[in-house]
């Protein structure tokens, strides 16, 4: 009788050391499942912050290519419609963004304003 509850003693204390050891790995597959999910979810924010700092770039890179072609056009138009010489031109980008500050000021006489506001008012809705 004694051997049969020693025996069974160990049987419990195998099977309790076996459910822990179970126990400890689902743990640790637990863990691990979360920190994988962890890198994961790091891995797609830092991506995605990636492609929006590619695309804020190409924007800007797109804007300055369109304020390039704005101040190339404006200054081809006013070349074409002024039979002004350059010194009579007023300032015609006083903060070298590639937009007219002030239209009125690049011609001298009220027919050449208004067809400078006519040329002006073709933009994108831009304020210039």
């Amino acid at each position: 009788r004694l051997e049969q509850e020693r025996l069974e003693r160990e049987r419990a204390e195998a099977a309790r050391a076996e459910r822990e050891r179970q126990q400890a790995i689902e743990e640790a597959q637990a863990r691990k499942a979360a920190r994988e999910a962890a890198e994961a979810e790091a891995a797609a924010r830092e991506a995605k912050e990636r492609e929006e700092d590619e695309a804020r770039a190409k924007a800007g890179d797109a804007e300055a290519a369109w304020r390039r072609d704005h101040k190339r056009h404006w200054e081809r138009r006013v070349a074409e419609t002024a039979d002004l010489p350059v010194g009579e031109l007023d300032t015609f980008d006083d903060d070298d963004e590639g937009i007219v500050d002030n239209p009125d000021a690049v011609f001298s006489s009220p027919a050449r304003q208004h067809h400078a506001s006519a040329i002006f008012d073709v933009t994108d809705g831009r304020e210039t």
